[in-house]
């Protein structure tokens, strides 16, 4: 609810930025002693973790002394910089006021900044579904992920989670620098997220019954059908299931580099293309309905004590 209402707070400070500026180090450091390949990825993982955790428990242990309350309001603050719903939906309408305005320029330049793909080639449309798109894909990593992990372990499962999501972001790239050194992160981030993908799709079919314009059916329809064109075990559910609910396709034409690597368009065949500013709209309160579902499943089910037996069942698969 904090994030809704505030959004992302931004400052130097901000607990995933220090965490990018200590990878960055560990980076140069693992290098430098000629750890470069997976086992170095292994031992940046390793030392994130560490590092994280000593600082959270660290700065826990003292507010908890001074008052527990304090302490209380240090893991809200974690809890709260692990989720980035607000941000991802100011995005989007960034976007969209951009296209509003037909200032092309203004939307590519938006879209530039959630996405890797070449800009130039898109259309007022096309910013539109990119945003669109990037809601969709990042629901999974930047919402449902961290509350999932935080709902099962409490604030350090947002905090083990975000760790391997930075490393994925940061150095889980397939070109020669990081192609065995990012690869335990990129492995790993796709392990995570492996269980709240696949239930994005029960999430956002469910929200869009209760959004005007959107259908449950084809959401649920397309994202089965639907998820395993896009790159990735994981991307292809929210996304697909989204392009269901808005009842809209989505992706069509990408270019990468000036090279059209895709035309693929995913989503019911009757239905038109993705670009409206009514569609950024509807996208947002599919998602948004999303979370609140997510909260309300998460708090009925620790309500139950089913949050508990975590561990139990831990034991017991092993």
């Amino acid at each position: 609810m904090i994030d809704a209402i505030f959004g992302d707070p931004v400052y130097k400070l901000h607990p995933i930025r220090l965490l990018g500026l200590s990878l960055a180090f560990f980076e140069k450091v693992l290098r430098k002693i000629k750890l470069d390949g997976f086992i170095g990825g292994v031992c940046l993982f390793i030392l994130l973790l560490f590092l994280s955790f000593g600082i959270y428990y660290g700065v826990l242990w003292v507010t908890l002394k001074i008052n527990p309350w304090l302490g209380v309001v240090w893991m809200l603050f974690i809890g709260w910089n692990t989720i980035a719903l607000k941000d991802l939906s100011i995005h989007t309408f960034r976007i969209s006021n951009s296209v509003k305005n037909k200032d092309l320029e203004k939307s590519r330049f938006h879209v530039s900044m959630l996405t890797g793909r070449d800009t130039s080639k898109l259309d007022y449309a096309g910013c539109n579904r990119a945003g669109i798109e990037s809601l969709g894909e990042s629901f999974v990593d930047g919402v449902l992920s961290p509350l999932f992990y935080i709902f099962l372990f409490g604030i350090p499962g947002g905090i083990f989670f975000k760790i391997v999501s930075t490393m994925d972001s940061m150095v889980g790239y397939k070109n020669e620098k990081y192609f065995y050194f990012g690869k335990f992160g990129a492995r790993f981030d796709d392990v995570l997220n492996f269980i709240p993908a696949r239930i994005s799709l029960l999430l956002i079919s469910t929200a869009a019954f209760f959004i005007p314009g959107a259908s449950f059916l084809k959401a649920f329809k397309v994202g089965l059908q639907q998820h395993s064109p896009i790159p990735g075990p994981n991307a292809g559910w929210s996304e697909a299931t989204l392009a269901g609910a808005l009842q809209r396709k989505l992706v069509g034409p990408i270019y990468r580099d000036g090279q059209c690597v895709t035309t693929l368009w995913i989503g019911d065949g009757s239905d038109p293309e993705c670009g409206d500013n009514k569609d950024v709209v509807k996208a947002n309160l599919i998602i948004y309905t999303a979370t609140l579902l997510t909260v309300i499943v998460c708090g009925l089910l620790s309500f139950l004590g089913l949050q508990m037996n975590v561990p139990l069942m831990i034991g017991i698969f092993s």
